[in-house]
């Protein structure tokens, strides 16, 4: 019986394989009505040139190769400006960013007034000894944030990527202070 199944198969394969080579044009032309996917625009918010060169360093290596980001670095009110400009637009991206306290509260209090969803937001405080997280929404446990390249590893997980430790990075990129990060999907 497993042989018979087993040959039924094959011969439903073959058949299969044989209708892919001969058919191809009914298949093109079938698939003529699927778009494909085209990459959801991805911006990454900073509050300063120092959270922008190590956090913005670490999302650019976590996207896939052909994915470009839009980088807004600036002080609150031009950042609030920019957020609200893209959040209205209601076009597929998503808003990675890490700033301070007192511009992650107007930033996160206008991302959700205008309907988009937040899938990470988390505080950061880190100095010279240690590095601290805590999450407010989101999952801190994924994120191995204990070294003082914090904010690379951090970016990187954020774009998507799954594993940061094996990333050879400067200790330029070392970053101290107190910081809001999140994730914003639209």
């Amino acid at each position: 019986m497993h042989n018979i199944n087993r040959r039924g198969f094959l011969k439903g394969a073959l058949y299969s394989a044989g209708g892919l080579v001969l058919g191809t044009s009914t298949l093109a032309r079938a698939a003529e009505g699927f778009a494909v996917a085209k990459p959801t625009d991805v911006h990454l918010l900073t509050s300063d040139a120092a959270a922008d060169a190590s956090f913005g360093a670490g999302v650019q290596l976590g996207l896939p190769i052909y994915q470009s980001v839009t980088r807004h670095q600036a002080g609150t009110m031009e950042l609030l400006g920019t957020m609200n400009r893209l959040l209205q637009q209601q076009r597929p991206m998503r808003l990675i960013g890490l700033v301070d306290d007192a511009s992650a509260e107007l930033l996160t209090a206008t991302a959700r007034r205008l309907g988009a969803r937040m899938s990470w937001l988390a505080r950061h405080s880190a100095d010279r000894h240690q590095v601290r997280h805590s999450a407010i929404e989101g999952d801190t446990s994924q994120f191995d944030g204990a070294s003082q390249l914090w904010a690379v590893h951090l970016g990187h997980q954020l774009a998507g990527a799954r594993n940061s430790n094996s990333l050879n990075l400067p200790q330029s990129l070392r970053l101290e202070g107190r910081f809001v990060s999140f994730v914003i999907e639209v």
